[in-house]
């Protein structure tokens, strides 16, 4: 099958992997792939990671958030452009139809997959799925980010391109339930038509240098972007509040721009030497750090759903998070891990002493959540997941009625 790829400059992080396996999971079912994008959308190291031959079709994307940022930073000034930007947006999305409209009719895929970091998000992407209406190509739209309710700049123009979107695209494909169902609800997108395919890892044995909790230190772990939405700071604080535990200390792997603040919270909450940041890790760097740590605590105040949780899970780690995003949909409290409220430090405190005060529980969370990572987070299976959605839209296939997905449709028309 010819499949083309859509996908504009992003962000480092989980959604550039989901693409990333999304496009490794057609090469390896014998598609033939080119990948559409503006340039840098992918890196040489991203390009190195894939499992078979790509042809990559470099295109102008006008777009608002990395022209910007390339110009004039991340400060006030950028903030307020982009705001202005927004007023240009039916002129942009106009362009970038063009633009790709033209480069289908080059490359005539069978099916084309639009990829987008959230919804509406990157405007290139829906004038992708748009493009390909025009040349009559089935197309499938990845979000793999929470949809965010409509804007009150331009409202008529949204709500004109949510229905000319919603008629253009066969499928949605949604990394978790939860972000299908808003998907549904806050935008109005057909539910028949939301698939979800979770995000998947490569098996690898858990190792551990010695049984959680218990060495003469305690290690707390998280590896995520030091982004504010992360709360950190809530880890950080929760910290703190274990009085009397001197011997459990916090392992930070990661970079980003709260870096500093996060220093400065430490030092002035007296954790500072209690609290490591060792910086971005991979590879076998990343299966190591892992095997040090005795509980993962995942504090995020937004998530879709995170390739950090899953590594956790595969690690076979006792998991403490925050109820946000698809995290309930992969770890269920009380049975793979103890879910708390978001910003709630005094909670995310009290789960950490409970699973101090009982190994047994710990231990017992841990193997539940490598248990629930084999049988639903595994790499095969969203591959399988993902060429099953690209069959489906090139034969026009409508949702099956007894899929995992119908539940969606199911508890929305209630």
């Amino acid at each position: 099958m010819r499949l083309a790829f859509f996908f504009e400059n992003h962000v480092i992080g989980g959604g550039g992997k989901y693409v990333l396996d999304c496009l490794n999971g057609a090469l390896a079912h014998g598609d033939e792939v080119t990948l559409i994008s503006n340039r840098g959308a992918v890196t040489a190291d991203e390009l190195d990671q894939l499992q078979g031959p790509l042809k990559l079709q470099l295109v102008p994307v006008f777009e608002r958030t990395q022209s910007v940022g390339c110009l004039l930073g991340q400060g006030l000034l950028a903030a307020w452009v982009r705001k202005m930007l927004i007023l240009f947006s039916p002129l942009m999305l106009l362009l970038n139809l063009l633009v790709i409209w033209r480069q289908l009719g080059r490359l005539r895929p069978e099916v084309l997959v639009a990829c987008n970091g959230g919804y509406p998000a990157a405007e290139s992407a829906l004038a992708a799925v748009l493009a390909a209406r025009l040349r009559r190509v089935p197309s499938i739209l990845v979000i793999m980010s929470q949809p965010q309710p409509r804007r009150n700049v331009l409202p008529g123009y949204e709500r004109l391109l949510d229905w000319l979107v919603f008629s253009a695209t066969r499928f949605f494909v949604l990394n978790s339930v939860r972000q299908g169902q808003a998907l549904i609800e806050v935008r109005g997108a057909p539910a028949a038509r939301v698939r979800t395919v979770y995000n998947g890892l490569a098996a690898v044995d858990p190792v551990r240098a010695q049984p959680p909790l218990t060495g003469p230190e305690i290690v707390l772990g998280v590896a995520c972007r030091l982004d504010p939405m992360k709360g950190l700071d809530d880890l950080i604080r929760a910290l703190a509040l274990l009085d009397g535990q001197h011997h459990v200390k916090l392992r930070i792997l990661g970079e980003g721009e709260h870096l500093t603040f996060l220093r400065q919270l430490a030092q002035q909450l007296g954790v500072g030497g209690r609290v490591t940041f060792a910086g971005f890790k991979s590879g076998q760097e990343l299966l190591d750090e892992y095997s040090r740590f005795d509980i993962y605590v995942f504090p995020s105040l937004w998530e879709g759903l995170p390739y950090a949780l899953l590594e956790a899970m595969r690690a076979g780690l006792p998991i403490i998070a925050t109820a946000v995003g698809g995290i309930p949909e992969a770890i269920r409290d009380e049975r793979e891990g103890l879910l708390v409220p978001p910003r709630t430090p005094q909670l995310l405190k009290t789960s950490i002493g409970r699973l101090l005060s009982d190994p047994r529980e710990a231990q017992a969370l841990g193997k539940a959540a490598r248990l629930r990572f084999e049988t639903m987070f595994s790499l095969e299976k969203m591959h399988a997941d993902f060429v099953a959605a690209v069959i489906a839209t090139r034969a026009g296939h409508p949702q099956q009625e007894n899929s995992p997905d119908s539940a969606i449709e199911k508890k929305t028309s209630k």
